[in-house]
């Protein structure tokens, strides 16, 4: 891996005497050698080559007598691997999903990937995904907080490389889902509302109003609770409009009205 140094080590026997020792090193695609340590007695070098390239090593051993006897060794010098993973968005509404795109360069051969993803607030990683060549990987976070995402390449020899990402995960805007059970009734009958909100932050409450279409003032029938239904009867045919108010925990209301046609 670039950056790292090789240590290359000689040894010798036979011949006469005490040895002495040589190293040099170039790349294949050059013709010039690099002197690393001419003729000494220390027998061990590093090498830490400049370039990701594919280098010979040359290794020369030297008796007393003069006699030369040379090694040769081949080294292949990967780029450092480099983290190219991205995240689809930094911040989203609660409910929806990020998409983690993996991918790495440099380093030696395939890669795998793992992706992992806490609450800031934590301090335990949850495991998305364990190392793998799958690339695409989908988190859904279950609350509403800030996350970190970390997502780890490693190559073919091992070599690890991380990269981190921060995800908000916000409410999604409070809707009113509330519904009522007819249009149109008569004096006899009463209309159902059934209240239901979704987004926010829960829990909910709901309130209910009611009017004359002609009228001005709305008559409460149910004040903010966790009750969500009440049936209201008109005495009078008429035509008539209903409110139906959500508020979540931070206390943000939405409306939703109807029009009721009550008939004798």
């Amino acid at each position: 891996m670039l950056g790292n140094a090789v240590t290359v080590k000689a040894n010798a026997s036979g011949g006469a005497g005490t040895y002495q020792y040589a190293f040099y090193y170039k790349k294949d695609s050059n013709t010039k050698w690099t002197v690393k340590q001419g003729f000494k007695a220390n027998n061990t070098v590093s090498i830490q080559p400049a370039n990701a390239a594919t280098y010979s090593i040359c290794a020369k051993v030297k008796d007393k007598s003069g006699t030369i006897e040379k090694q040769y060794m081949q080294l292949t010098v990967y780029k450092n691997i480099e983290n190219q993973s991205t995240i689809s968005a930094s911040s989203i509404q609660s409910g929806n999903s990020v998409k983690i795109s993996c991918r790495a360069s440099g380093g030696s051969g395939f890669y795998n990937y793992a992706v992992y993803y806490k609450k800031t607030s934590d301090s335990k990683w949850t495991v998305k995904q364990s190392y793998q060549s799958n690339t695409s990987v989908t988190i859904t976070p279950a609350k509403i907080a800030d996350y970190e995402i970390c997502v780890k390449a490693k190559d073919s020899d091992g070599n690890e490389s991380k990269k981190y990402f921060k995800l908000s995960v916000t409410a999604a805007a409070l809707a009113n889902n509330s519904q009522i059970s007819s249009e149109n009734i008569s004096v006899s009958q009463s209309v159902k509302v059934t209240a239901s909100a979704s987004g926010g932050t829960i829990p909910y409450t709901y309130a209910f109003y009611y009017k004359n279409i002609n009228g001005s003032s709305w008559t409460k029938k149910q004040d903010f609770s966790s009750n969500s239904s009440v049936s209201i009867k008109f005495s009078t045919p008429d035509t008539y409009n209903i409110c139906a108010k959500v508020k979540d925990q931070s206390g943000t209301i939405v409306k939703k009205y109807f029009t009721v046609t009550v008939t004798k």
